[in-house]
């Protein structure tokens, strides 16, 4: 965004001239969004795509991965790479049984591959290779293969999470529910399920408002989100991760008002979170859950994090808008750790109707209303070990 449509959007130059203004907008990153050290692998990507195995971690840390923590780590030889999870990047109380970090951990390892393809690599994959290492989460051998690009990889650096609203003039066609449901194929144990327009939807949406009201009087878990919320345009730029005013979905003169203004309290954020998560129900076309047969398997939450982003990959070249709705997942894993069961679990399971699946990812979709913008990412060379 620029100076003059900034200036234009809200008519406010006097006041910003006044009052010093200027200053803090620049200092605050208001005339600079998508710039800087944490957004420059967007940029790299589009620009000089990188040879080699590196080239295929630039790729991967292109993809989505809780509250943008980025939960992981590369190792390279000459024809292989191994990921770990960074447990330095677990979101805490949010995620105290990793469910969250082993999705991320296999969007990673999607765009990962999808790029090894067009690249020119065959591969043989191996899940948690390592018994006693739980960190070390995946191994990768590379050979000569035949170069198969495809328009998933394309999509890779305009892929963003949306969490704007969603025009409901124009809802998600059968065709493209029925394509995004097939695109998980080749996971046999994972399985998407769509829930009906109407009652269903809203009852979900109902639901994880509730869970969002409990998460955010839940202290732990309310520090524990609020840990990765990036107020300052300083500190994006040095962590290079979380989630920032940028990519809340509001308008621009909503995102402006909000840099230009004092960081929000946890307390604050914390009440924003939950109105938005309440006026869901007004705002979203269809919801989505990924179910796998077993929530604790860490194979299948991989799988289903690598069917996750190829489907917000399908999605972006279709200009749809995508977001998960883990609230609910994340009181139940809550609850488990504490030696307790929640109601939630019932309730979701109830909503899906399928008793040997269960729920892992719930998200939304529909054509947006708001244009989704780029996340920070880490420098490729911060995540190689």
């Amino acid at each position: 965004m620029n100076r003059r449509k900034f200036i234009k959007g809200l008519g406010i130059t006097s006041v910003l001239v006044a009052g010093g203004g200027v200053w803090r907008a620049h200092n605050q990153g208001v005339f600079a969004t998508g710039e800087g050290a944490a957004y420059q692998e967007w940029h790299n990507w589009k620009s000089q795509n990188k040879s080699g195995l590196p080239g295929l971690v630039q790729s991967a840390i292109l993809a989505a991965s809780p509250h943008n923590t980025q939960p992981w780590l590369f190792q390279l030889s000459e024809s292989s790479i191994d990921i770990f999870a960074d447990s330095s990047r677990n979101i805490g109380a949010i995620d105290p049984l990793l469910r969250e970090m082993h999705i991320g951990l296999g969007c990673a390892l999607e765009n990962l591959l999808l790029a090894a393809k067009a690249s020119g690599y065959s591969y043989k994959l191996d899940y948690f290779p390592d018994e006693s290492k739980p960190e070390h989460a995946i191994h990768i051998d590379f050979s000569e293969g035949d170069a198969l690009s495809s328009s998933l990889f394309h999509a890779i650096p305009h892929r963003h999470t949306n969490r704007g609203p969603h025009d409901l003039t124009t809802p998600v066609s059968t065709n493209q529910l029925q394509t995004l449901s097939m695109l998980g194929e080749q996971f046999s144990k994972a399985k998407l399920i769509w829930l009906n327009k109407g009652k269903p939807t809203f009852d979900f949406l109902n639901l994880n408002a509730q869970a969002t009201d409990e998460l955010i009087h839940d202290e732990e878990q309310s520090m524990s989100s609020f840990r990765w919320f990036r107020g300052g345009w300083d500190e994006l730029q040095e962590k290079k991760d979380g989630v920032s005013i940028d990519t809340t979905g509001i308008p621009m003169a909503m995102r402006v008002a909000g840099k230009m203004m004092p960081v929000l309290s946890r307390q604050s954020g914390d009440q924003y979170f939950l109105d938005a998560m309440k006026n869901l129900t007004n705002v979203t076309d269809r919801v989505g859950i990924i179910t796998v047969e077993d929530v604790a398997d860490k194979t299948q939450r991989l799988q289903a994090g690598r069917y996750w982003q190829r489907m917000h990959l399908w999605g972006t070249t279709q200009q749809l808008a995508m977001q998960p709705v883990n609230q609910v997942s994340e009181r139940i894993d809550r609850a488990f750790s504490q030696g307790q069961q929640s109601d939630f679990s019932r309730e979701i399971q109830n909503l899906i109707s399928h008793d040997e699946w269960q729920a892992l990812m719930p998200f939304r979709i529909g054509t947006p209303l708001r244009e989704a913008l780029p996340s920070p990412r880490r420098l490729v060379r911060e995540v190689i070990v």
